[in-house]
């Protein structure tokens, strides 16, 4: 009996030790957001709002906003840990030692440590898909941005089949759209204000990006090759023109051909160009012009001036043609050359612009939604519309049907998915938006 007594009794002690234990792992894994730089305000799953001065612990549910020139940081412990840019709104969940955060606006930059963090921003799931991944992602203009400088990630889109991000590559997605690889490099200083990640490790990913997405567009190779070719002449010309000294390449500058001794090569002179009135030959005993191929061609040997009373006759015409030699009258009667007629060019006519007739804004009532449990459902009404309606979420925690709809008035179906906040953005083809913000309650 006394054995049995003294049984219990240690079974109990080491239970009493164990407690504080479980407690402390327990307090390890709950998301804490700190201010890391100017005002920071948290708004709870039952519309309290407060300022996070320092340090704060955070409910799944809870959300972020931060001012201009303000950061904020959402770190679980051992998971990873997500920096806010200025301007973002995010919203914060935990479930099962796993961190995630819905971006309705703004920017963050990613630090995981083990692949259970996931960001969603303009109906795009990004989730690190290997340990230690640092990924940037912005939600500013419609169109989701996401670099990855480490690691890889997993992007998925509704209806697509998930791609792989690697170290070195940036992708972008357009809401109900697609994801499609961009330039790394383009968008690198996009997140010059979230500095993160380190620069080192920023430069790492630029080096390894794929060559088709950190090229540059580089100056012609052959524009200096076309000026020089114009100044040469004519010929000259055509060689580069073969050649195809325009656009970057590889390989050596192109060679263009150098000019004969002989000058210019001019074009052929039109036989009504004699020098002499038509139908009078030439008087005898006076040498035919010789014309001599020279940058001022005088019509006659070198060092033999015309013949006094004889018209001079008609320099062969070059690029700049003189006409006749400097402060000599053209004879009488020398026939004009005749120019060649210039057809008009007509001027494209514009295509009409279609003038799209629209009320001065897209209207929805009610304005904001809260619904109870997981399976409540709303209906909204979207008004003065041109022509068709499409919607986009925020985050999975809300399904919308349908998902787009003829106007000027259609009726949306809003229905409860998990809880949290979500904000619903409705568009039509005039490019209008009008939002609803949606509060789903939690299981009580």
């Amino acid at each position: 009996m006394l054995n049995k007594i003294l049984q219990g009794i240690a079974v109990g002690a080491v239970v009493l030790l164990l407690i504080p234990t479980l407690s402390i792992s327990a307090e390890q894994k709950v998301m804490v957001a700190t201010n890391a730089s100017g005002r920071v305000m948290l708004q709870s799953t039952n519309g309290t709002r407060r300022s996070v001065v320092s340090t704060q612990v955070l409910h799944s549910g809870d959300s972020l906003t931060t001012a201009e020139n303000s950061l904020a940081t959402v770190q679980l412990a051992d998971v990873g840990k997500v920096k806010l840019g200025p301007t973002t709104t995010a919203t914060t969940y935990s479930r099962s030692g796993e961190l995630d955060v819905h971006i309705a606006q703004g920017s963050a930059c990613v630090q995981s440590e083990q692949p259970a963090v996931a960001i969603y921003a303009g109906g795009v799931s990004l989730s690190a898909a290997s340990p230690s991944t640092i990924f940037d992602l912005e939600q500013n203009t419609g169109d989701t941005k996401v670099a990855v400088y480490q690691g890889s990630v997993t992007a998925t889109t509704p209806g697509a089949t998930p791609k792989q991000l690697p170290a070195g590559t940036a992708a972008a997605a357009a809401p109900g759209g697609t994801v499609h690889p961009i330039s790394l490099a383009s968008i690198n200083v996009d997140f010059a204000s979230l500095d993160c990640p380190a620069p080192a490790v920023a430069e790492a990913a630029l080096a390894i990006a794929p060559a088709s997405q950190t090229a540059a567009a580089s100056s012609s190779s052959g524009s200096a090759g076309g000026i020089i070719a114009v100044i040469l002449g004519l010929g000259a010309i055509a060689a580069a023109a073969h050649g195809g000294g325009g656009g970057s390449h590889s390989g050596p500058a192109p060679v263009f051909p150098t000019p004969a001794p002989t000058g210019t090569i001019f074009p052929k002179p039109s036989p009504t160009l004699t020098g002499f009135p038509t139908g009078t030959p030439p008087p005898t005993g006076i040498p035919s012009p010789t014309p001599i191929p020279s940058a001022t061609p005088t019509g006659f040997p070198t060092g033999t001036p015309p013949p006094t009373g004889i018209p001079s006759p008609t320099p062969i015409p070059s690029a700049t043609p003189t006409g006749f030699p400097t402060g000599t009258p053209p004879p009488t009667g020398v026939p004009s050359a005749t120019p060649i007629p210039t057809t008009p060019v007509s001027t494209p006519t514009p295509f009409p612009t279609a003038t799209l007739a629209s009320a001065s804004h897209l209207t929805v009532n009610p304005g904001s939604v809260s619904l109870g449990p997981i399976g409540g459902a709303q209906t909204v009404m979207v008004s003065d519309a041109v022509g068709n309606i499409r919607v986009a979420t925020s985050s999975p925690g809300v399904s919308v049907s349908p998902s787009s709809a003829s106007g000027p008035h259609a009726a949306f179906t809003i229905s409860a998915r998990a809880p949290g906040q979500s904000q619903l953005t409705f568009i039509d083809d005039a490019g209008r938006t009008v939002t609803v913000r949606v509060v789903v309650a939690a299981r009580r």
